[in-house]
């Protein structure tokens, strides 16, 4: 058993949407006044917090309060989900070689460059510039991960099915 890249593509695509949708709409269901909609606006800011400090200074505003992740988190999401987009009008689904680590390499210097700067004081935060050297980085991503997590999931799968192979007609 095999699983095609399409449908790699389209359950990465679709968590990528779902994710972004969690960031957006928890600043949402936070403004309501409802409590289930709190409760679970809550729950999603705990469930980000592992992966971004959530810092309001470093954070958009939507809806009246701050969104589940800081600008930059938010950029790379967004860039993540262009670049899914990106990804099928540029490469082919049959093509599913990973790009080279170097090029991979390249994609963070922007935002690192923003952090060293930002660290040595040489102009204020901004967001937009936060959330813009993330999406450059975000954008990357996709042309790195969706190869190698087809490769991955396929190796496992084949490892799994050729063990199980040998296990049932006594091969080994």
């Amino acid at each position: 058993m095999q699983l095609t890249f399409r449908k790699i593509y389209l359950l990465s695509l679709c968590l990528m949407l779902v994710w972004l949708g969690m960031i957006i709409g928890a600043p949402f269901l936070l403004s309501l006044p409802s409590p289930g909609g709190k409760k679970i606006a809550f729950f999603i800011y705990w469930f980000f917090s592992p992966v971004c400090h959530q810092l309001t200074e470093s954070s958009f505003i939507i809806y009246g309060n701050q969104m589940a992740v800081c600008s930059r988190c938010f950029g790379i999401y967004v860039g993540m989900l262009l670049g899914f987009l990106t990804y099928a009008l540029l490469r082919s689904f049959d093509f599913t070689r990973v790009i080279h680590r170097r090029y991979m390499m390249l994609a963070p210097l922007p935002m690192v460059g923003d952090v060293v700067l930002l660290a040595m004081g040489m102009y204020p935060p901004l967001l937009w510039l936060k959330a813009l050297t993330g999406l450059f980085f975000g954008f990357a991503v996709p042309f790195y991960l969706l190869p190698a997590l087809y490769q991955m999931v396929n190796q496992c799968v084949n490892f799994k099915f050729t063990s199980s192979l040998i296990q049932t007609r006594g091969l080994k």
